[in-house]
Parts: structure tokens; sequence; C-alpha cells
């Protein structure tokens, strides 16, 4: 590879080239000087040097990305460093260099002194490498850490130049699209309203509109936009310290040129909705269902398998024969018996009504509806991961996929394992050439497979789970073995969890690390849609964030992130790409997006599917497990906490919660929050790893 910069130098001009050259010189010995009008001059002479590191390399790199036009050569020239021998070809160590490489030159102190805008190695988010996977994981994981920097606690008086950097790349990230204006809006105005995170909110709003006057003044006349941006100006309004005074001054007066200019745009009328109090009470709004939106009818795939086109068909009532029931709380009645350990993974069997744990003690255990444990299966060899249910020609069966707990087992003997669910006899073995296994589903009713679908490293890679694997419990081995039927590899990083929705037979969703949402179809050999908005890289992201979980009821699809949303999507919804968007399947923006007021702890897992109501789901938040409800609005959804045993001598810390149709009192909703004790004192507690919450009626 080669690489010709000509610089021409003006007499003022002197001691900025003479950085140029000498950050030229730290990597290649190829830099020559010439003089207007006289011979070229001979060329300098190397000085003996200590050979770079690939992150020092990045990082010459990166300083080059101030120069005028060498952003397309920069991108070019990390490809060769990030697969460099140093690396042993592990990707996400490049990565990993790559992205602090690029933190210690954008984030360098100097930049404050020499007041200098860092739009320039900014737009390298938004710049394609040649190597579109490396780029994406690059993009992703710069904005992780500059959101993670904004958020962190500081007192109200905190020094400026800790935060100003970073708040100006949060600017920058509005501006290139990177984050959503939207949503960029509600981040801040949440932030605002806490004292440990006000003086970075304030700093970053201040650079955003400044940065970003044009986007504030042309959005569109519609609540998604006018609703955060009113919430946004009272959260401002009650910003009162001192210390602000001069933000204040800055964001008042862009906030009138903004509005101004928005009147003119729509018109006076606008100005209440960007101003005006919110009213003393909303009249009630169920979640609304989107009109489908028309696509092409469905091509054929390879092989001649048709591309599906999911049907608009009724969302299902509830597993509950009394229709929908309007839940006001979650209250812990009971725990499950005799559990030790950890639990790692836990499923209600609707058809047994038996719930099925998997603990770090290597066992299985079943309970009956009664709560009683009815059979214990033992792993010594292996942690059981995760574990579900299905019915095959009339026969209930269980699979649980498993890592092995012996250090002198190999890390590449992960396992997954079917069993009777009458006689609880092992019946197929599958042993996975894989490091880890880190989600298991079983398919709805009436698929054309009747199987499970896990989320696996590729065979014989250090990778994170990112090859989704189908398999089918009619194709067993005449040992016993079992084997995948379909391996689908789209993911570009981690795959955090997998959901099917009944009303769907032959689809399922994958959610990643990678901020997509996938949809998948039985009976084709690469996705079939995506939900999400467009990203300027020409996909779509169903979240700001990595994606932490996702669940599914009816045509209904709850996702959540750690940017703390929870969206909600349509299958219905599910239409032709637009133009410009790089996808091979149909796709779908969010119905609603919902921002959970839980800013302290991210929101591991959701509760949606056996949901007693359609507008009704529950999530577990670190310490605490809530009830979520948006019947009444969408805007201000209800989050309630749910009341444990008070009983209890110690906290619990909650990690998965799942709906169990008919497992309350008299046979009404209930609720299994899984979760482990903590801050117990002095004295060991018995271990309540399962709590049974019983869904109170309003």
């Amino acid at each position: 590879m080669k690489i010709s910069i000509e610089v021409e130098v003006q007499p003022d001009e002197v001691d900025m080239a003479t950085e140029l050259l000498k950050t030229l010189r730290s990597i290649t010995d190829h830099v020559k000087v010439t003089t207007p009008g006289l011979a070229p001059a001979a060329p300098v002479a190397p000085a003996a040097t200590v050979p770079q590191t690939p992150k020092e390399q990045m990082k010459a790199l990166i300083e080059q990305l101030m120069v005028p036009g060498a952003i397309d050569e920069v991108a070019k020239a990390l490809m060769p460093i990030l697969a460099s021998p140093a690396y042993g070809g592990d990707r996400g160590t490049a990565i990993t260099e790559l992205v602090e490489a690029y933190e210690e030159v954008v984030f360098d102190p100097k930049h404050i002194q020499n007041d200098t805008r860092l739009g320039p190695y900014l737009r390298l988010l938004v710049h394609k490498f040649p190597d579109e996977q490396a780029h994406l994981e690059f993009k992703r994981k710069v904005i992780q850490k500059v959101l993670g920097h904004m958020t962190k606690k500081r007192a109200i008086d905190a020094a400026r130049h800790d935060i100003l950097l970073q708040a100006e790349a949060f600017a920058n990230l509005v501006a290139l699209d990177c984050v959503q204006l939207e949503g960029a809006m509600q981040t801040i105005e949440r932030l605002i309203g806490k004292p440990d995170s006000r003086a970075a909110a304030v700093t970053m709003l201040g650079k955003t509109v400044d940065l970003c006057i044009d986007k504030f003044t042309a959005i569109p006349n519609d609540p998604k936009y006018t609703e955060p941006m009113r919430k946004l100006w009272i959260a401002m309004d009650a910003v009162q310290e001192p210390v602000f005074q001069y933000d204040i001054a800055f964001i008042s007066a862009q906030r009138e040129r903004i509005i101004a200019r928005l009147a003119q745009l729509h018109g006076p009328a606008i100005i209440p909705a960007l101003t005006a109090a919110p009213p003393a009470a909303a009249p009630p709004m169920p979640m609304p269902v989107p009109t489908p939106m028309g696509g092409p009818p469905g091509v054929s795939a390879p092989g001649g398998i048709p591309t599906p086109m999911p049907v608009p068909v009724p969302t299902p009532a509830p597993a509950s024969s009394q229709g929908p029931v309007h839940v006001k709380q979650l209250r812990a009645m009971r725990g499950l018996p005799d559990i030790q350990s950890l639990v790692f993974s836990f499923n209600w069997d609707a058809v047994t009504r038996h719930a099925l744990t998997a603990s770090q003690d290597g066992c299985l255990r079943f309970y009956d509806g009664a709560a009683s444990l009815r059979n214990t299966i033992p792993f010594h060899s292996h942690y059981v991961t995760a574990i579900d249910s299905f019915t095959r020609a009339g026969s209930r069966m269980f699979v649980a996929s498993a890592v092995p707990n012996n250090a002198q087992l190999s890390g590449n003997n992960c396992a997954v394992a079917l069993f009777d669910g009458t006689t609880y006899q092992q019946t197929a073995m599958a042993q996975r050439a894989t490091t880890m296994i880190s989600s298991l589903r079983t398919l709805p009713p009436n698929s054309v497979v009747e199987g499970w679908v896990t989320a696996e490293a590729a065979p014989n890679t250090p990778m994170q789970p990112t090859v989704v694997c189908v398999y089918d419990a009619a194709r067993v081995g005449a040992s016993n073995e079992i084997t995948p039927v379909l391996t689908l590899a789209e993911h570009s990083d981690m795959i955090t969890a997998i959901a099917a929705s009944s009303s769907h037979a032959n689809i399922f969703m994958t959610a990643s690390s990678d901020a997509t949402l996938r949809i998948w179809d039985m009976r084709a050999p690469k996705s079939v849609g995506m939900f999400g908005v467009p990203s300027p890289t020409g996909g779509r992201y169903a979240h700001q964030a990595p994606v932490a979980h996702l669940d599914a009821m009816g045509d209904t699809v709850l996702s959540t992130g750690r940017d703390n949303h929870i969206n909600i999507w349509d299958i219905r919804q599910l239409g032709a790409v637009s133009a410009g968007e790089h996808y091979h399947g149909l796709v779908a923006g969010y119905a609603a997006s919902l921002l959970v007021e839980q800013p302290e702890h991210m929101i591991y897992k959701l509760a949606y599917a056996n949901s007693p109501s359609p507008t009704v789901a529950a999530f577990v938040c670190d310490t605490a497990l809530f009830l979520l409800d948006w019947t009444n609005s969408l805007q201000t959804p209800s989050v309630t906490p749910a009341v444990d045993n008070p009983n209890l001598p110690y906290k619990l810390k909650y990690i998965d919660c799942k709906w169990t149709p008919g497992a309350g009192e008299n046979g009404g909703p209930a609720l299994y929050g899984v979760a482990t004790p903590y801050d117990a004192g002095n004295g060991q507690p018995p271990f309540q790893a399962v709590s049974i919450f019983e869904a109170l009626a309003a």
C-alpha cells in the first residue's frame, strides 16, 4: 500500500508543518521536503527508533484525521493493523485496542487548550471501513464509551474539563445521526433530572444545541419529536444552580431561536406543544396497532424457498380463560424449595404446569403447580445454563444447554441434551465444539421443525456466540447424537436472547449486542426481517446500545437495551426496505419506545409471553422487579415495583422473570422471579432463588 501526501507550507505555517512531518515520520521513512526554486532536498535519514506497537500505529493514523481529505486513506490503513499477527487473529482484542487508541487521541486534554473541534475525528464513525463488520463493531464500542462516560456520577460543580470533550463527541454523534435526536433529548432530559448527572447533561445539551441547531429547527410537527423537546425545556427550566449560569443563558438563547424557527416552519400552533405543561389527566390510550405496510410479493430464496411475508392476524388473548386481566401489583407469595445454588435459567411449562430450574450445582429441578419438587436430574460435569420445553408427536419434551464446570474439560465441550418429559430420561445429546451457548428457545407449535434454536459461538473459535443453530428433534442419530439442521450467521456481536410467538409458527427473533433485532423463518436460509430504525451505514438498529433481551406474544415483540428503553414492535408492520437500504428482507420501525426511569441499573430481562394483558409486561432491574403497564399511556407508562416478602432477612438481586398463567392464588395469573440473596449480614441465608409473585387485579 502506498500513500502520497503533498503539503504546501506558507512561512507562517512552519510550526504546524513541523508537527505534521513529525507525525508522518513516525509511521514511514519515505518523507521528502522540497523548497520552491531549489533542487529537492536529500531524503532525511531516519533516526533509530523502537518499532511501534499496533496501538501506536493506530494512534498515529487517527491523528491524521485532522488533515482534510485523509479519512479514506486512514480507514484503509487501519485494516492491516487490525489483522496484525500481534493479535493472534483475535478480532475482539484488535477492535478494543483501536477504540482505546481512538479515545486517547480524541479525548486528549490538549484539544481543550487548543480549542480543537472534534468533528473530523468523529466522522470516522460514519466512514465505512473496507471491513464493514469491523467498522460497525468499532462504532458501537465508541458510542458506548461516550455514553458511559457522560452517565457517570459527578458532583454538581464537577470540573468541566473532564466532560467537555465527551459532550462535544455526543453532540457530533447526534449531528452524524449515530444517535437519533429524539433519543438524545430523552437521554439529556433524564440526566438533567438527577443532581449527580446534571453537570454532564447540561454540558451535553449546550454542545448539542450548538452543533445541531439545524436538526432542532427541522423536527416534524409530531409528538414523537415535540414531546421530548417539551420535556427537555421543562427539565432545563428547573436548573437553578449558579454554576450553570453561563450554560442557562446560552441554552435559553438557542431555545428561543429553535422555537421561533419551528413556528415559522409549522405555524404558531406548534408553540404550546413545545412549551406548555402537560394536561392534568390524559385520556386512556390503548397501544396502537399500526397499519400493515405494503411490500412486494415474496421472492424465491436460493433453493426455491419462498421468503415469507408475515400475514396480519389478530393478536390472541393472553393465556387466561377470563381474558385480559388488568394487573395493578405483584406481591410475593412463596418460593421454590430445595435450591441451594444460583439459578441460571427458569422455564414455566404451560402444558404440564411444571416449573423447571437449571442451577449452578448442575441440577435440573422439576416442580409441580403447587411448587412441590417432583424430580431432580444432576449434570455432574456441566453447568446447565438454559432450559425450555415443547411438544413432539404428542409427547412433552424438554431441552437444556450446558457448559463445562471442570477446568480439566475442554473449553469447546458444551452440550445440548433432550429429555422425555414423562420419564425424565435423556433421549438425545449434541456435543458442541463451541466455547459458549448463550441462549436457547424452543420453536412454536406447528412449526415445520419440531425442535429448538440456540445461540452459539462459531465452532472452534474464541468468539462470543454470534451463530444461530436450529435443531430438529426428529433427526436423532443411531447413537442418540443430534446436530443442527441449519446454521445462520448474520449478527456481528453476541446474541443475547431468542424469542418466538405461537401466532407465527415458523418465525423466531434474535437480539444481539450489535444493537439489532433480526427475524428468521424456518423455511429460509437467511434472516427475513429486521426491527429497527435506519442507521447511517445503511442497516437498521433497534436500540442505541446493545440489546439485552426480548420477548414476544401474539404479533407484539418487546425488546430492551442498555439505553434503558423498552421498544414495542409489531410483526404485522413489516414492509419493504427504503431506497438505499442494504438489506435483503422486510423491515419495520417501532410502534412505541418507552423510556423506563430506572437509570441507576440496567434492565436485564423482560417478561411478556403469557402476560395477563397485552399492555402489561414485567422486567428485572438488578435489585428490583417491576410491573410495566402502558394501558393508559405510551408516553408515561406505569412502572410499579413488586412487593417482596417482608420477612426475608436479606435482599434479593433479580436476574430473570417469567409469567406463569394459572400459578397464582385461585388459579389467577402469577409471575416467577429468579433472584439470588445478598446483603445478608452475619448469617448465611437459606436460598430462595425463585420467588412466586401473585398478579393482583385492579
